[in-house]
């Protein structure tokens, strides 16, 4: 594990931190390709070559002073002249003139006034912004004196653009689904003598300075910008060492689009980074291929095309820029509780950023720590979470082929790639994608219970397995938990049925490295205790469940004695109801007969293990949220344990 980690971390240092530009992503899953056709214990080998080694760390030292980025950028949202106002203290006068006109004349106050539900004396008077240009959490490893500097400025839209503000709770209006994309923004760029000879055509508003000296932020606003004529380009030629460029659009009406033609010279550092990187990679597949992988290797190329695929089908902007999250939604919260995060790290206010935006957690916990760390890797992008759901479909596949054979799983991965006639019980590639679309925490938590349950079973098939993850089972499943506290159930199973295999077969070293592993389980208690002196051990999230233990069993008996009127019984049949519609009786059957198979047959532990954890899980739905994507995980491990014995049961076997 050691090994492989350290070559994604030759690639990143190679690409360049953040990744985010869709090479970066092409990269990163050709690496996570190699991997997967890698030989155990090549990587290893592939270090006592001392010339190899000594030839990528060459290439790779060169690679990270080639530079990535060129150009800084400063960018802010404004939504009235109070915030006009803030922008002010940054952009020439005669700008801000331009810009107060097209905002009285373009600005749709009335789109406004409906997607926050306030009145227009409220937001006009309400200060939305603090500062002329705003924070990008693309910035935490950069040096520049605006929000962050990017590798490109050609963009025709605020999602080529990837204004990361946006996705902030600021902007949580309900009903901003149009709105949220509509928004006035402006955006400046500085570049410098390394950009000569390059040309800059333009569509919308925008204005240009040419400088011999660099100037600072308070002299930009005193610099005479000229507007950009229609149909003019700009040509940067070498009488000057800088150009600054200021466009705004007020609405996608009067939409901003802009284009530069490169000179040779960053055509050129652009192509040999990614040459460097591809020479590296070669390296790593002439010596490291393993022809016996090949099987691995379509596999996950299968998954990752799908999974791109499925993405570019949901909203483009996931791959080719930065999606913007609805009002009132979860994933708005998550994606800017993770960019508040980032900024109270690179401000040094580390209790703020352990904080995570909540004294005492109601919403998931984890995700707004997931959606940082993806932030820190791959800046204003989801390209993490991305890589995270091209993992599913293999896991998938490779639990089936423990449990079967090749040749089911392979069926099975066409099915829940292609052909998802199982979507309602969790098996549709499509469910994770729209849910990692909406920046909701399920894709990967299931990920990672999908990943503990396969190395679980790995385990139990060959208590001799020594691939490292099973060190980090323990810690794997309280980071599902984190994520999803719903998950315990199946987390807490799984852990216990793991610690009896290791003592059992007396793997002491496993058992305390997994018993220290998910001690972060408690992780939420000592958040809300330290930040809210609150004994919640996951979330207050009280008012999510719509039974206890009591009110369940007192509808149950209500029930038995005939008080159909019981308010409890009442709540009870509508759970039911929502739990298993009667269109899916399917469902029903299907649980009916894998508890009938697990009563009647003998069975490995596991399977009886993996039959706890389903009844836990629809425990868990029945006194909660019982639909939609918490049942998920569920329904998903009931199908699993249901192919299995269906199989079981065509061939005739009475051992599993």
């Amino acid at each position: 594990m050691f090994f492989k980690l350290l070559f994604l971390l030759i690639i990143f240092l190679n690409l360049g931190i953040p990744l985010n530009d869709k090479f970066d992503l092409i990269f990163i899953f050709i690496g996570i390709l190699a991997l997967f056709s890698v030989k155990k214990d090549y990587l290893k080998k592939l270090l006592e070559k001392k010339f190899i080694v000594f030839s990528i760390f060459i290439l790779t030292m060169i690679n990270i002073f080639i530079p990535k980025f060129f150009y800084h950028e400063a960018h802010q949202v404004f939504l009235n002249f109070k915030d006009i106002n803030i922008i002010n203290q940054l952009l020439p006068d005669n700008i801000i003139y331009e810009l107060k006109n097209d905002f009285n004349e373009k600005f749709n106050q009335v789109k406004f006034e409906g997607a926050a539900e306030k009145k227009s004396s409220f937001l006009k008077n309400k200060k939305f912004i603090d500062k002329s240009f705003a924070y990008s959490v693309d910035s935490i490893f950069q040096d520049t004196h605006f929000s962050r500097k990017t590798s490109k400025i050609n963009f025709n839209s605020r999602e080529d653009l990837r204004i990361g503000t946006i996705n902030s709770l600021r902007y949580n209006f309900r009903y901003d689904k149009e709105f949220r994309r509509d928004m006035p923004y402006y955006v400046l760029f500085e570049l410098n003598k390394i950009s000569q000879n390059s040309k800059i055509c333009s569509k919308g508003e925008l204005y240009y300075y040419f400088s011999k000296n660099k100037i600072t932020l308070k002299d930009i606003k005193k610099s005479s910008f000229v507007k950009v004529n229609k149909n003019e380009c700009l040509n940067f030629n070498k009488n000057n060492d800088f150009l600054y460029l200021i466009g705004y659009s007020i609405n996608k009406n009067a939409n901003l689009e802009l284009k530069i033609n490169e000179n040779y010279t960053i055509i050129f550092l652009k192509f040999l980074k990614k040459f460097i990187l591809f020479i590296i990679l070669l390296i790593f597949y002439k010596y490291l291929f393993n022809k016996n992988s090949i099987s691995n290797l379509i596999i996950y190329f299968i998954s990752i095309t799908s999974t791109v695929l499925l993405t570019f089908i949901r909203d483009p902007s996931l791959i080719f820029g930065l999606r913007y999250y609805r009002g009132g939604a979860d994933g708005l919260l998550h994606y800017s509780f993770g960019r508040d995060i980032i900024e109270n790290i690179n401000s040094g206010n580390l209790l703020l950023a352990l904080r995570g935006g909540e004294d005492i957690y109601y919403y998931m916990p984890g995700m707004r720590y997931f959606s940082a760390l993806n932030n820190i890797m791959f800046g204003e992008t989801s390209y993490g979470y991305l890589v995270i759901c091209s993992l599913i479909p293999i896991i998938i596949y490779k639990i089936f082929e423990k449990i079967i054979n090749k040749k089911i799983a392979l069926i099975l991965l066409i099915s829940f790639i292609f052909f998802p006639i199982f979507e309602n019980m969790g098996f549709g590639h499509f469910n994770y994608i729209w849910q990692y679309a909406r920046h909701h925490a399920e894709s990967v938590a299931i990920m990672l219970i999908l990943f503990s349950f396969f190395v679980l079973l790995s385990f139990y098939q060959n208590t001799k397995y020594d691939n490292k993850s099973i060190y980090f089972l323990g810690f794997i499943l309280s980071l599902a938990v984190f994520l999803r506290p719903n998950f315990f159930p199946t987390s807490i199973i799984f852990i216990l049925f793991a610690f009896y295999l290791f003592i059992k077969f007396k793997k002491y070293e496993l058992f305390l490295f997994n018993s220290f592993g998910y001690l972060f389980i408690f992780l939420c208690l000592m958040h809300n205790y330290l930040f809210g002196n609150s004994y919640n051990f996951f979330t207050d999230s009280s008012v999510n469940f719509y039974l206890n233990l009591g009110s369940f069993l007192n509808g149950i008996f209500s029930f038995v004695v005939l008080d159909f009127m019981n308010e409890n019984l009442i709540i009870l049949k509508n759970q039911l109801f929502e739990w298993n519609p009667l269109y899916n009786i399917h469902r029903i059957i299907i649980l009916f007969f894998i508890s009938y198979i697990i009563i009647i047959k003998k069975h490995l532990y596991i399977y009886y293990i993996v039959y706890l954890t389903i009844i836990s899980q629809h425990a868990v739905l029945i006194l909660t949220h019982p639909s939609s994507r918490y049942a998920y995980l569920a329904w998903l491990l009931t199908f699993i344990l249901f192919i299995k014995f269906a199989h079981q049961l065509i061939n005739k076997k009475n051992e599993f």
